[in-house]
């Protein structure tokens, strides 16, 4: 006969048999929809096409009708002569819609943009999909801005496109891989410093509005970031403005890197003094230097024979920055190697001074072809040098 203490222990067994048996069923269930998911994707996905997608996932895939996030993939307008599939998410993605999203980067062969502006992806969704970044070969552009990325995104990102031997282009914008602790921003450099060195295919980075809220040490990134920026032979347009990094250190970095850099053509680093950029602010960070960064820079430039674009408005440069960078661009501006040629400079926001001139010599230096000095408070000493530096007479400078 059974006594009671038995009945207490069954009635223990059953009850968890019961509740093993339950634990199996779903997760039997999940990964039953998370195939059929998988499968779904294969199937409108996979094949590219021009019609437009809507997949619904949830948090718990096992019940998928309960959408908590919507997922559009949408085919983008292709390029002229591209025959490659584009690919944009407009909604916020779950870090189960990022392995789905990473499944199809890895099997679609014809994908060759891949926006994903502002889906929320953060460091852990961006690890999953930077996995598949490894193993595709045919995505050339890839756009992951306003997804707050930090400093460990910004190394998942690093290492996956190290030996990537197809992407030409990233954005990488309005994230805070420019940490505010010392440490953390160095890692961060030296990790894209490191892909960068590597990477043989990269044409256009956008790490610009990196900087956080707090003070950011965007010069500890800068020194790290040049390193890898000197070595390599593919980059061709860099953007690194509003990063709070407008140190004379910085600028010797930069420049250090210009020197030796052959290939780079375009180079943004404005708006590297303001505190809080995207408020208006117009306060300088502490430690800011703009006509230090400017002159140390403005080695770099003078030596480099492939720049044709400089920004560097809104940095502060005042009389002296001017001085500097007037002295760098002596002979190396393209307004200058053929006759009736137009150059425009940007010394204000809404006045451009649009300077003809006539030259019979011929530069030998890189041919640089647009300089923006907007909000600099160069005054009219600082704009009489950079007028002289291009060879022509102030009043030949006229202001719209």
């Amino acid at each position: 006969m059974e006594t009671k203490g038995q009945r207490e222990k069954r009635t223990r067994e059953e009850a968890e048999a019961k509740r093993t048996a339950a634990r199996e069923a779903a997760r039997e269930a999940k990964e039953k929809a998370r195939k059929e998911a998988e499968q779904m994707i294969r199937r409108e996905l996979a094949s590219t096409g021009a019609r437009r997608i809507s997949t619904v996932w949830s948090v718990d895939l096992a019940e998928v009708v309960t959408a908590a996030d919507q997922l559009e993939f949408d085919p983008l307008q292709e390029k002229e002569g591209s025959r490659g599939e584009a690919l944009t998410i407009k909604q916020h993605l779950s870090l189960e819609g990022a392995e789905a999203l990473a499944l199809h980067v890895c099997q679609n062969t014809r994908l060759r943009t891949l926006v994903l502006r502002n889906t929320r992806l953060g460091d852990d969704g961006m690890r999953v999909l930077a996995d598949a970044l490894k193993t595709n070969t045919t995505l050339t552009e890839l756009d992951v801005s306003e997804n707050g990325l930090g400093v460990e995104g910004a190394k998942v990102v690093a290492d996956s496109i190290k030996n990537n031997g197809a992407l030409t282009t990233l954005n990488m914008s309005n994230n805070g891989i420019i940490h505010h602790e010392e440490e953390q921003a160095k890692a961060a450099g030296k990790a894209l410093s490191d892909a960068l060195a590597a990477n043989t295919t990269l044409q256009e980075l956008d790490l610009s509005n990196n900087a956080p809220r707090t003070d950011s040490k965007g010069a500890t990134f800068a020194k790290e970031f040049a390193v890898g920026l000197s070595a390599n032979g593919a980059l061709e347009k860099l953007n690194i403005s509003n990063n709070r990094m407008a140190t004379k250190e910085a600028g010797r970095a930069l420049g250090s890197a210009l020197k030796t850099n052959s290939v780079l053509r375009e180079l943004n680093v404005s708006g590297n003094v303001l505190r809080l950029w995207w408020e208006g602010d117009t306060e300088s960070f502490d430690g800011a230097d703009g006509s230090g960064f400017a002159k140390e820079l403005a080695i770099g430039v003078s030596t480099n024979g492939a720049l044709t674009s400089l920004d560097l408005s809104r940095n502060e440069l005042g009389v002296e920055g001017a001085k500097h960078v007037a002295e760098a661009i002596k002979g190396h501006v393209s307004a200058l190697r053929f006759d009736w040629y137009h150059f425009e400079l940007a010394l204000t926001y809404g006045s451009t001074a649009v300077v003809y001139g006539y030259s019979c010599y011929n530069t030998t230096k890189g041919a640089l072809t647009s300089l923006n000095l907007a909000s600099n408070n160069l005054q009219a000493e600082g704009a009489k040098h950079i007028a002289e530096a291009i060879k022509v007479n102030v009043s030949a400078l006229r202001f719209d």
